[in-house]
């Protein structure tokens, strides 16, 4: 059978003729649905742009009023909720604040110190949107995919990712859509870090000795040995002299002086750097020796603060007040004194204990001999042996203090130091005085 020109023609132009209407219907179905997909990305936007902007107002006006209580210093609030979590962190400050207000107690600064940072501080809007939760929309690139191949064939390969963006546009421009953590500056580095075992103090002493044995006894299961060593040290001169308020003749034991003056000595080298730490096989402190003149101040100030410490309590000031008291002289290297019940200035008719501030950094300690940079108070002249390499041990020494102090950087400042032949006792001793516990 022969087929005529105008039939054959005919055929062609019949399937040019189908092949354009089911094009033109493809193309609709994908103009269709990319409208439906970009309204439903449109109304997503929209509800969750107005959930972030209520939980975002919500926590910058949480974070104003800790702020307030924690004494006004973003950096300090920004390392106390990364250290115990936001809730935690809240309920703490709260405490503290509380406390601080209406008992007289130590403010929130006292538990820790921060190191001075290198550029800007964190802000409390870029915390506020750190703790938000993020906007949940889908992303662009996932409609990517879709869309018929007439779509691709005649608008590339982005087509249909195109006309999803075209048609919601507006919804990059509410709240939280273009939120980002990249200026968010990080956590201050610490000098002195928060001791959580400290904050949860309980009045009574019967109770804050079970709460001091579990968490020595949680320590000691880590292998915390220091932690451990910490806990014990106030566990048994609060009790020490809790004992003593209870029964002011008895006498104190050399080793129940010596508790009470580790306590003092602790929180001396806490409070200043001098990078003290427990020893692992003997449960002592030990204050490093790198500076002749730090060591004997700090010492020869433990041991007058013990002998104080009992001298008040036999006066008949409350234990608690003797250990809030002086450990805030030294905070403040504030001198202390007795004010007799029958001062004139005493309105309570009870022994208290007066601060007189320092002049000149010289109250309670010289504390001029503290406030060095921790590379000028470590003495490399006391280890002769390495007069040869003082230079490369100060640049291992810099480049550690310079870190965030993660296990892997005190491994490596180890490693370093090892292999400049520094023994791995004199090693530790450098680093504990950098602040390695």
């Amino acid at each position: 059978m022969v087929f005529s020109k105008d039939f054959a023609l005919g055929v062609v132009q019949g399937f040019a003729t189908n092949a354009d209407a089911s094009m033109k219907t493809y193309l609709a179905e994908d103009r269709g649905l990319s409208t439906k997909l970009a309204e439903k990305r449109i109304d997503r936007a929209e509800s969750e742009s107005s959930r972030w902007q209520q939980e975002y107002t919500g926590y910058k006006k949480d974070l104003e009023k800790m702020l307030n209580q924690v004494g006004g210093i973003p950096d300090d609030l920004q390392y106390i909720l990364d250290e115990l979590g936001y809730d935690q962190g809240k309920d703490t400050i709260q405490k503290i604040y509380t406390q601080a207000e209406e008992q007289g107690g130590p403010s929130i600064q006292d538990y820790f110190k921060l190191k001075q940072r290198m550029g800007n501080s964190v802000t409390i809007n870029q915390l506020a949107r750190y703790y938000t939760t993020p906007v949940n929309v889908a992303k662009l690139s996932s409609y990517k995919d879709l869309g018929g191949g007439f779509t691709k064939l005649f608008g590339g390969e982005d087509a249909f990712q195109d006309a999803i963006k075209r048609k919601s546009s507006g919804v990059d421009e509410l709240p939280g859509m273009k939120t980002s953590l990249d200026d968010m500056p990080e956590v201050s580095l610490t000098e002195i870090g928060l001791k959580r075992y400290k904050l949860g103090t309980i009045a009574d002493p019967k109770q804050e000795k079970i709460r001091l044995q579990r968490l020595g006894t949680k320590a000691l299961e880590n292998g915390d040995f220091n932690l451990a060593g910490e806990i014990k040290t106030e566990l048994d001169s609060k009790f020490t002299l809790a004992e003593l308020e209870a029964n002011k003749n008895q006498e104190v034991s050399v080793a129940q002086k010596e508790s009470i003056k580790t306590r003092f000595l602790s929180y001396i080298s806490d409070k200043y750097g001098l990078g003290g730490a427990y020893d692992q096989g003997t449960g002592e402190f030990k204050l490093p020796k790198t500076n002749i003149a730090i060591f004997e101040e700090a010492t020869e100030t433990s041991s007058d603060l013990q002998i104080a410490a009992v001298k008040y309590i036999q006066q008949g000031v409350p234990y608690e007040v003797v250990i809030a008291k002086l450990e805030e002289s030294i905070r403040k290297n504030a001198t202390h004194s007795y004010i007799k019940p029958t001062d004139v200035n005493n309105m309570f008719g009870i022994g208290q204990i007066g601060l007189t501030q320092p002049t000149d950094n010289v109250g309670l300690m010289d504390t001029s001999l503290f406030t060095q940079d921790p590379l000028a108070t470590l003495d490399l002249s006391y280890y002769p042996q390495y007069d040869s390499i003082t230079e490369d041990i100060k640049n291992v020494l810099n480049d550690f203090q310079a870190t965030k102090k993660t296990v892997t950087d005190i491994e490596l400042a180890k490693e370093l130091l090892q292999q400049l032949q520094v023994s791995d006792s004199d090693a530790l001793v450098m680093l504990n005085k950098l602040g390695v516990k």
